[in-house]
């Protein structure tokens, strides 16, 4: 049997904030995370491969070496705010892919300690 034969449709239960994102935000605040919501991020100023500080209208926030920062934006936005990023431009309904950011040069922000395995910047499109 080909593939959507084979496999039942799977909806998410009673709205896909409830399945995917308020699971991920009160696992993210129980770990300590800082979250903040109706803030327009202007820019992330990088050090190197590491993200030093979110810079918006109002204020700029610095990232220490043990923070983790969680980039979770359209690809347009995410390629305006991470320099030398690829990012799809052809869509088609598919799931929401998580992946750690590596510059042309070469860097690449890894860490262990980080939800999933990557540090840095997760970037989620």
């Amino acid at each position: 049997m080909p593939g959507r034969q084979r496999l039942p449709a799977r909806i998410a239960h009673p709205t896909l904030a409830a399945a995917f994102i308020d699971p991920a935000i009160a696992q993210l605040k129980d770990n300590g995370a800082n979250i903040h919501f109706n803030r327009r991020l202007h820019r992330l100023v990088f050090d190197g491969c590491k993200v030093a500080a979110l810079e918006f209208s109002q204020d700029t926030i610095p990232v220490s070496k043990d923070d983790c920062v969680i980039l979770a934006v359209p690809p347009a936005v995410a390629s305006s705010l991470v320099p030398n990023l690829m990012v799809p431009d052809d869509f088609r309904g598919h799931h929401q892919r998580s992946f750690p950011h590596s510059n042309r040069r070469g860097c690449r922000c890894s860490d262990d300690r980080s939800i999933g395995r990557d540090r840095g910047v997760d970037i989620l499109l």
